[in-house]
């Protein structure tokens, strides 16, 4: 939803995708720096330079996705995909605690919730069992 309202306010998938990244506001920073240039590569330099290869990325792995067997790529699958529930925590946890309790390795939990950076899941996150 989000994209395709930026889509909306730009009438442009770069500049979308642009906005999604750094901001709608960065972007018409950009525009305006550019002399009201309406496309992500006119406006390419004044645009932050993580934003300068996100898009150009993003545009790669579509393209590469869509054109695998002619690039003879083979994308992996997941064998044996991983069920999950997300659930809301409403206090502060342990996370060893709470995987000895759900009998659940915490390296699992960690692998389900890259955010989690400490030994505690604070209250009101959702996050992945």
């Amino acid at each position: 939803r989000y994209l395709k309202d930026l889509y909306n306010m730009f009438h442009d998938w770069e500049l979308a995708l642009a906005s999604y990244n750094c901001g709608p506001g960065n972007v018409r920073k950009a525009i305006r720096q550019s002399g009201y240039k309406d496309s992500f590569w006119e406006i390419y330099k004044f645009l932050p330079r993580e934003t300068r290869g996100y898009v150009p990325q993003f545009v790669a792995v579509v393209y590469s996705m869509n054109y695998l067997k002619e690039h003879k790529i083979e994308a992996d699958s997941l064998q044996y995909p991983m069920e999950f529930e997300t659930v809301q925590v409403t206090s502060n946890m342990n996370i060893d605690k709470l995987c000895e309790q759900l009998n659940m390795c915490s390296e699992e939990l960690q692998f389900l919730n890259p955010a989690l950076k400490k030994n505690i899941i604070p209250a009101h996150l959702n996050f992945n069992l």
